[in-house]
């Protein structure tokens, strides 16, 4: 069994943020970037499997886990700007990325900041976030559809913008999993999962979720280049839509897909790890 080592790193505006790191140190880096209100540790099916051949640091992002909570920088930008930070400070030259939901933003993010020459190798998506979450004025319900939109209008988000605000107990923070995880996740691992997400202060959550809800970011996969992998699941709608669309955008890139009897959930990678995992080296070793 893989031990991570525990670890902080001081970003440009110093403020400290944590991750995991483990697996030989003269390998590309996988940098794995967690969902909304999620930790680096969410990952922890994957350790053993990913760090047999390759470095992996799983990060918290800003306000999560263990890392600092400043009052300020709750932004897809400063994420992205943290991850650019987190190379920097470690001496990274390149890196895979692979991120979950939000994470998957952070990407969109990073290279849209920092294109090319931004330090990254390999893209795998793990049910991103829709790049364009919330409808233009003027899409009717086809163009919605096509984009995979999540929210029909900014009055529907504001419901879950609150509910994440006011999250202060754990039953609060399990209802706010409840649309993420199959029924045949265990109420334990439910309670982890949510237990771990209560460690970012609920304005926090909710000021990083209404920045990603507000985002447009379908210009960046048409000029994204490097192999990628999306990884997403049957049966939810909005999850299939919009891999059809980005299938589109990034003809080279390679969607694989978990069918509901086999946990397949906005976090599959954690309901069934071990077709996740190999599905993921698989494609780091074919493209290598």
């Amino acid at each position: 069994m893989t031990t991570m080592q525990s670890r902080f790193v001081t970003m440009s505006d110093g403020v400290q943020l944590h991750c995991l790191d483990g697996g030989p140190s003269n390998t590309t880096p996988l940098i794995m970037i967690h969902g909304w209100a999620g930790t680096g540790a969410y990952f922890k099916h994957q350790f053993d499997a990913f760090t047999e051949n390759k470095r992996v640091i799983a990060l918290d992002c800003r306000g999560c886990g263990q890392s600092e909570k400043p009052d300020y920088g709750y932004r897809v930008s400063r994420y992205a700007a943290d991850l650019r930070d987190l190379m920097t400070a470690m001496d990274i030259e390149k890196a895979d990325l692979l991120g979950h939901s939000m994470g998957a933003t952070v990407i969109w993010s990073y290279l849209d900041l920092f294109g090319h020459e931004g330090r990254a190798d390999h893209l795998i998506l793990v049910d991103g976030t829709p790049p364009c979450p919330m409808p233009k004025p003027g899409w009717d319900q086809a163009e919605m559809d096509r984009h995979g939109v999540l929210m029909p209008s900014y009055e529907a988000f504001s419901n879950i913008y609150e509910s994440a605000r006011k999250t202060k107990t754990l039953e609060d923070a399990k209802a706010n999993f409840a649309m993420f995880v199959s029924d045949q996740m265990s109420e334990e691992d439910i309670s982890w999962l949510a237990q771990n997400s209560m460690a970012m202060p609920g304005q926090y959550a909710a000021d990083i979720l209404a920045d990603v809800a507000g985002g447009d970011w379908r210009d960046v996969p048409r000029r994204t280049k490097l192999p990628t992998l999306a990884v997403t699941c049957r049966g939810r709608p909005t999850s299939e839509l919009r891999h059809q669309w980005l299938a589109g955008e990034m003809p080279h890139a390679q969607i694989e897909y978990f069918n509901p009897d086999e946990g397949g959930s906005h976090c599959m990678f954690f309901e069934n790890p071990e077709k996740f995992n190999a599905i993921v080296l698989n494609f780091l070793k074919r493209t290598g």
